[in-house]
């Protein structure tokens, strides 16, 4: 890899004063990422894949050109190219400065934990301001049918989730729902993993690589997989901040529920061919996140119930200032 990366480094106007290039270990992503600092002092972040996947990146790098005008905190592309004698591709971005939300909310007070989710929301809103492109089938097709090969893997593969029949006849019974819904940018992996927090504030997100058109309210759930977990002030923050300055529209929470119901499935499958070590981790997610909604008996999360009256006050006065 070592003789990639100078290779790269030879051949890119925008690596060519590259002083260090060090290797990033976190995440899921197929892609081999570095961390790059220039000459000048700047940080960026290059990400690199196999030949086979170069339409995909150079899509996800133009896609990324296209949402620079919505004024969201995210990466800014800076170079995408392939390179045919190594058989790999790359895009090379911008830095987020910062540490990951994930590590940095549990050390905040609640407040600020709400204030960084109310942040973090209303950036998602900027990002669902960019339409799908033109040749994008509907959302609705693609996500039923999404759903039935992930219940497919789910079967067969003999996995069990506590009371699974009951959580699929929820998502059968209302799977309508997602009839007419706007086909829009999804971030697709939005959650405190892949968000970046500094001196206690939000500061942007990061990891578009599984960047997908669709409901923006789909986006909703790695709020419940990943997010909850850490902190439950970041997800109320994240949810008004969507919001703000309107209340929270009843409609929103049987998408999101439908949403997060058909995620138990398609998250343990994922599991199991990917980081099968982590399955019984995710399982316990899975049945936090039935438990919050009484095995899909309620559509609002219990945790949302509980603490309502409280933070719609601190949102009521964010709203304010």
């Amino acid at each position: 890899m070592t003789g990639q990366i100078e290779w790269l480094r030879s051949k890119s106007p925008a690596l060519c004063s590259a002083v260090g290039i060090e290797p990033i270990h976190k995440g899921f992503s197929s892609d081999r990422k570095y961390l790059v600092r220039m000459e000048s002092g700047e940080r960026r972040v290059l990400r690199i894949a196999d030949q086979s996947r170069w339409e995909r990146k150079r899509s996800e790098f133009h896609t990324l050109q296209a949402l620079q005008p919505f004024g969201a905190s995210i990466p800014q592309p800076i170079e995408c190219g392939i390179a045919e004698d190594l058989q790999l591709c790359y895009i090379l971005l911008s830095h987020i400065d910062g540490e990951d939300a994930r590590d940095i909310l549990p050390l905040c007070t609640e407040e600020e934990q709400f204030r960084i989710g109310w942040q973090a929301g209303q950036d998602l809103r900027k990002l669902h301001q960019l339409h799908a492109p033109s040749d994008i089938p509907a959302w609705h097709s693609r996500a039923v049918q999404k759903h039935a090969r992930y219940l497919e893997a789910y079967r067969t593969g003999g996995l069990a989730i506590p009371h699974d029949e009951k959580i699929m006849a929820f998502v059968e019974e209302n799977k309508a729902y997602l009839c007419k819904r706007p086909n829009r940018f999804q971030h697709d992996d939005f959650h405190v993993g892949n968000l970046i927090a500094k001196d206690k504030q939000y500061a942007g997100a990061i990891d578009f690589d599984r960047y997908d058109w669709g409901d923006p309210i789909h986006d909703f759930c790695k709020l419940a997989l990943f997010s909850r977990e850490v902190s439950v002030p970041f997800c109320f923050g994240q949810i008004c901040g969507y919001f703000s300055p309107n209340e929270i529209p009843p409609a929103f929470w049987t998408l999101y529920t439908v949403y997060v119901a058909m995620s138990l499935f398609s998250a343990v499958v994922w599991t199991v061919r990917v980081a099968p070590d982590q399955l019984q981790e995710m399982l316990g997610r899975v049945r936090l996140i039935a438990e919050d909604h009484l095995y899909f008996e309620r559509v609002e999360p219990a945790w949302f119930s509980a603490d309502r009256d409280k933070w719609e006050s601190v949102a009521r006065s964010l709203c304010q200032h």
